[in-house]
C-alpha cells in the first residue's frame, strides 16, 4: 500500500512540476542523454562493410551496449528509489 501512495504522489508532483516548469531544457533532460548514448552506440559499432552486407558483429556489439547501458540506469535508479523508500514516503514521493 505504501509503495502505491508514493507512485501516485510521484505521479501528482510530476505532474505538478510538469504543469508549472515545464520539460527540462535539452540539456537536463534524461531522454536527450540516452539518445546521445544511442547516437554514439550507432557510430562507433557502425558496421564497416556496405550497407548491403549483414554485419552480425557490429549488431551484437551495439546490442550488448544498449542492453549494459538499460542495466546500470536501471540497478541505479531501482536502488536509488530502495534508499528513498526507506525514508518518509512523501520524501520518496518528491524525488
Amino acid at each position: 500500500m505504501q509503495h502505491a501512495l508514493v507512485m501516485g504522489g510521484a505521479l501528482l508532483v510530476a505532474l505538478a512540476i510538469d504543469r508549472w516548469w515545464g520539460e527540462p531544457t535539452a540539456r537536463l533532460h534524461p531522454v536527450v542523454w540516452m539518445g546521445h548514448s544511442l547516437d554514439w552506440a550507432g557510430r562507433k559499432f557502425k558496421p564497416k562493410a556496405s550497407p548491403d552486407v549483414r554485419d552480425f558483429k557490429a549488431f551484437s556489439l551495439a546490442a550488448l551496449y544498449w542492453w549494459a547501458g538499460a542495466a546500470l540506469f536501471s540497478i541505479a535508479f531501482y536502488a536509488l528509489q530502495w534508499l528513498l523508500l526507506q525514508a518518509h514516503p512523501l520524501v520518496a514521493a518528491a524525488f
